[in-house]
């Protein structure tokens, strides 16, 4: 590790993992489910980059201070993931894995996942390039078949 990493670290600047593992720590409710990936693609940059280990890799160092700007962010991110990942648990359940609309095009579940719980539905519409009422379409065939299992599960 460089000098300068090294009073980075002593100014309170911490790479994505040890920042990560450091706000886990100390606020474990705020930032469950948070990554190094999901943290990088935040914040981008960190406030400075040092060499690191023998073969001096480049390392983004962060501080608190740029976590808790870009907070309302980070939370967002996190409901997305948290939000993703319960819907895909349900999916994987009820079995499906994709959904196929009439037109034979198939969708796979993890972009239906942001699409049905709200929170990115337009981002992932214009990712998909579907007009609006595409977009509805599958939404309601989607949610017509989720409910078909569910009542198919009751009735067991």
């Amino acid at each position: 590790m460089s000098n300068r990493a090294v009073e980075a670290y002593a100014r309170g600047l911490k790479p994505a993992t040890k920042m990560v593992a450091y706000l886990k720590k100390r606020y474990p409710r705020t930032f469950r489910g948070l990554t190094p990936a999901i943290l990088r693609s935040v914040l981008g940059r960190g406030e400075e980059w040092h060499h690191t280990s023998a073969k001096y890799n480049c390392t983004e160092f962060y501080s608190v201070q740029q976590v808790f700007d870009n907070r309302e962010d980070l939370k967002a991110e996190l409901a997305a993931m948290a939000g993703e990942k319960a819907l895909r648990a349900a999916l994987k359940r009820a079995g499906r894995d994709v959904l196929i609309m009439d037109d034979g095009r198939a969708f796979g579940s993890i972009q239906f996942c942001r699409d049905l719980d709200g929170v990115c539905g337009e981002y992932a519409r214009h990712t998909l390039k579907l007009s609006a009422a595409e977009y509805t379409a599958a939404v309601e065939k989607h949610n017509a078949e989720m409910a078909a299992i569910a009542a198919e599960r009751n009735r067991k």
